[in-house]
């Protein structure tokens, strides 16, 4: 059989499931390659993470479509997805890619995760993410929604195995802030970053919970960057201001980082211009540091 896979977000982030559709078909004997519009195929999987990115017009009307981007209930059949991922489509990536945990217990407005996956659960281990069909890989990228939530021994467990096996990791997603305590803290403290220590600061009340998160790190040793996320909404412009601001005056080294909101019900693809300078102006290290909001052009 003739498979092709299509990433309709694009190919800047390697998409998990495809490379899951690709090793499993691969494993039963199947060719697979990336969709070509004027090719011929017997079968043809097209994945969409993001509500607003664009439908791909080649596609034909028979092709299986499936992500959040077309439905948040879609689920890759159970024996696709617990196949080991196909990093041989991505060869430019030289990451590993994976959940620790899935789902959160958390239920904010705004966030598809509890309607698509549940409550948190334990679904792998650092060690199986990295040993990979290309090799063991020494730095992983965790997709975790809220690795903190997890049980506390387990997360202590994977966090130890980081440093034994020297992997260098990054929680793309962030961490709950409000989570960190003495003991949570001193664990995430020591954790070998790819980059930076990531936590979310997507209200007003999240703000004192992020920047005891960051004292706390600082207590227990940490010296790196803490990348911050900042949700925003075209309405909630001052209240963004007054978060990123509070990040910056409680630590020198705390990037926020702009993330406009969508409605994932009612979306649009563009981005409300206000919104968007606030997201440039942040965003730019460099222009965040020169000038305040209120005085950016």
């Amino acid at each position: 059989m003739r498979v092709a896979i299509h990433s309709v977000d694009g190919m800047k982030f390697p998409n998990l499931a495809l490379m899951r559709i690709s090793a499993w078909h691969k494993a039963h004997g199947d060719t697979v390659e990336w969709f070509a519009p004027l090719a011929k195929y017997d079968r043809i999987y097209a994945s969409k993470i993001f509500t607003f990115t664009p439908d791909d017009p080649y596609l034909p009307p028979d092709a299986i479509k499936g992500g959040t981007g077309y439905n948040a209930a879609s689920r890759l059949p159970q024996d696709i997805d617990e196949t080991p991922p196909d990093y041989s489509i991505y060869p430019q990536f030289d990451a590993a890619y994976g959940f620790l945990t899935r789902g959160c217990p958390n239920k904010c407005p705004w966030c598809v995760v509890p309607r698509k996956e549940g409550g948190l659960r334990v679904v792998a281990d650092i060690e199986d993410i990295c040993r990979t069909n290309t090799g063991f890989r020494r730095t992983a990228i965790l997709m975790d929604n809220n690795f903190l939530a997890a049980p506390p021994d387990y997360c202590r467990q994977q966090i130890e195995k980081m440093q034994r096996l020297k992997i260098r990791v990054d929680f793309n997603q962030a961490t709950d802030a409000r989570l960190y305590n003495e003991e949570t803290a001193r664990m995430m403290a020591t954790v070998p970053y790819l980059k930076y220590a990531r936590i979310s600061c997507d209200t007003d009340a999240m703000l004192p919970h992020c920047v005891r998160a960051i004292s706390l790190l600082r207590k227990f040793g940490y010296r790196g960057d803490v990348f911050c996320y900042v949700l925003s909404k075209a309405d909630g412009i001052a209240s963004a201001l007054d978060r990123i601001y509070g990040l910056m005056a409680a630590d020198r080294r705390a990037i926020p980082f702009v993330m406009p909101y969508r409605d994932f019900e009612h979306y649009t693809t563009e981005v409300a211009p206000e919104l968007r300078r606030l997201a440039r102006w942040c965003n730019r290290a460099w222009i965040r540091k020169a000038c305040r909001f209120c005085d950016y052009k």
